[in-house]
């Protein structure tokens, strides 16, 4: 992260702001997320904050959740039948199930995508 903030303040504000705004900022974040604790915190605030979504979106027709069940017992059977489940890691399986979770949102929600999938899939009335 600091590096990528530093370029760009350095390239366009000059080394006097970067020392002054993005050291210490840079140094600050670096220092909380470097516990276990904390990077723990952060999973579980943003499982919430899907799993809040997920259970207020779907309120009105539970049968909306058929694929969240789907999916559990597909990473159940993954795990129950590894060779060796111990090193699964679980970091990966999350950041994965977690974008196609975005994309799928990206796909059904956004009235962009909705639009494509009404023209390409020949829906459209002419």
């Amino acid at each position: 992260m600091y590096c990528s903030c530093s370029q760009i303040i350095v390239r366009f504000f000059g080394k006097r702001l970067n020392k002054l705004l993005v050291e210490p900022f840079s140094a600050t974040v670096d220092r909380v997320f470097s516990t276990s604790l904390a990077c723990g915190l952060c999973y579980l605030a943003v499982f919430a904050a899907i799993a809040a979504f997920v259970i207020i979106d779907s309120i009105d027709s539970p049968e909306r959740l058929t694929s969240a069940g789907g999916i559990l017992v597909f990473l159940a059977f993954g795990f129950v039948f590894s060779a060796h489940p111990g090193h699964v890691r679980w970091r990966h399986v999350v950041w994965g199930v977690g974008i196609q979770f975005v994309f799928g949102l990206i796909v059904l929600r956004w009235d962009v995508s909705e639009f494509r999938q009404k023209n390409i899939g020949g829906t459209r009335n002419c």
